[in-house]
């Protein structure tokens, strides 16, 4: 079951899972691009976000109007026009645009853009959001592609808080600056230095919604040609139809494949080199000298999270997404090693499975006895499954995954590292932050 369902079924805005899959089925997010996207790495990565994220939660379509069509010359789109770029990531290129559909903007366009809302994709260095009119956009410089994805990514949650009922949604400026969280990403001095350096190798723990978000972003770095990063990918899953809702490297064809080897087909065809491991995080995995040093966790379970500061990384993030409405819009970041040991941080075990079912789950357990010819016992413990996953949609995890890189990237440029950091899409002006002083090892890197 799609995670986005699940979160219309949890929040009581569907009664059914027929209901919320023919609410998400109707969802249609419009994008108008104009000229000179193949110039600007934060224009494409502002443009292919919106798309692979917003087909996750507008299941009706995304539909583009273009103003060209000109090569893409590097990461996901490299060496494809926009059209085809945009097919291929499940956008639909159209001609027209009515104006009773949310419609996200991207550079200049000529003439008046309808929509409902109208929001403005911008960015500038590493600060990156929307506003509601053209003359409020920044400069958007594209010195920092990941500023894109992430005007990207705010893009589509703004269009899709505002279809579920938040009023405020897509009637405000909304951003985050990846220089400086929590300041005003508006301001000069959040748009941070032109990227000069990026980090050599990582090892991404956990390839579900935050894992494939964070390879999804590695594509947009410019790494200089035939010199990109080595990347460990470590899973033991397989993909199945709920990641299809989550995961930006989640397509229908790949149901049944295993995590690692869709992100390592990913990342391999735009240059990285990539090493896979097929099996549980656990006390008894501890990095050697030739592995990466710095880590990125995508787990969704305290037990794994537990063991981040006994295998060896210099510099590892977990990030943690919530669920629920409005938890789904949670993102909370923890940088080990830090005063606080990750077992002492994580001191629950997690996620428990629910013991009642929500009159939804019920009615779905009766609708599989009774249409499909499914035992109760089976139609039940299905869906007592799905009743105790997280809730979740594709943007969310993008725009944490942009935080988690930045903490990376930040103090390899002289920036400030983060012990922790707590913040809601919801309200994306207010980012809560600690610091304990501590830089991050980060030795191994290439310069650009």
């Amino acid at each position: 079951m799609s995670r986005t369902t699940k979160l219309l079924i949890d929040s009581g805005r569907a009664k059914s899972f027929a209901e919320a899959n023919d609410f998400l089925d109707r969802l249609v997010l419009q994008v108008w691009v104009g000229p000179g996207v193949e110039c600007n790495p934060s224009a494409s990565a502002a443009l292919l976000t919106v798309i692979n994220a917003g087909i996750r939660a507008f299941r009706g379509g995304v539909h583009v109007r273009l103003s060209g069509d000109p090569m893409l010359a590097q990461s996901w789109g490299g060496g494809s026009r926009v059209s085809a770029a945009v097919r291929s990531f499940g956008g639909t290129v159209v001609t027209t645009l009515p104006v009773f559909r949310p419609t996200i903007v991207i550079g200049d366009v000529q003439g008046p853009v309808g929509g409902t809302p109208v929001l403005h994709a911008t960015w500038s260095g590493w600060s990156g959001g929307v506003v509601g009119s053209p003359d409020e956009r920044l400069d958007d410089a594209g010195v920092m592609p990941l500023a894109g994805a992430l005007a990207g990514s705010i893009a589509v949650s703004e269009c899709f808080q505002r279809a579920i009922g938040n009023e405020l949604a897509g009637r405000r400026s909304a951003g985050i600056a990846l220089w400086r969280p929590g300041s005003d990403w508006k301001e000069a001095e959040s748009s941070g230095p032109p990227l000069s350096r990026l980090p050599r190798s990582l090892w991404l723990l956990g390839l579900g919604h935050l894992g494939q978000a964070y390879c999804w972003l590695l594509g947009f770095l410019p790494y200089p040609a035939g010199d990109a990063a080595h990347v460990v990918l470590q899973d033991v899953d397989r993909l199945d139809e709920s990641n299809l809702s989550t995961s930006l490297l989640a397509r229908p064809e790949d149901i049944d494949e295993r995590k690692t080897r869709r992100c390592a087909a990913a990342l391999d065809a735009l240059g990285f080199s990539t090493a896979i491991i097929e099996k549980r995080f656990d006390k008894m995995i501890h990095r050697s000298s030739s592995d990466p040093a710095t880590a990125r966790s995508g787990f969704d379970n305290h037990e794994s999270r537990r063991l981040l500061d006994g295998a060896g990384f210099r510099n590892v993030v977990d990030v943690g997404l919530g669920s629920g409405d409005p938890g789904f819009l949670d993102i909370l970041l923890h940088s080990f090693p830090s005063v606080r040991r990750s077992d002492e941080v994580f001191l629950t075990t997690g996620r428990q499975s629910p013991e009642g079912l929500a009159r939804p789950y019920e009615e779905e357990v009766r609708r599989q006895v009774t249409d499909e010819g499914r035992t109760e016992g089976d139609a039940r413990c299905g869906v007592v499954e799905i009743a105790g996953k997280s809730a979740g949609t594709a943007f969310v995890g993008a725009s944490a995954g942009a935080l988690a890189l930045s903490e990376i990237l930040r103090p390899l440029h002289g920036g400030t590292a983060s012990a922790t950091l707590s913040m809601n899409l919801s309200d994306p002006g207010v980012i809560l932050t600690s610091s304990d002083g501590s830089v991050p090892i980060i030795q191994d890197v290439i310069y650009i």
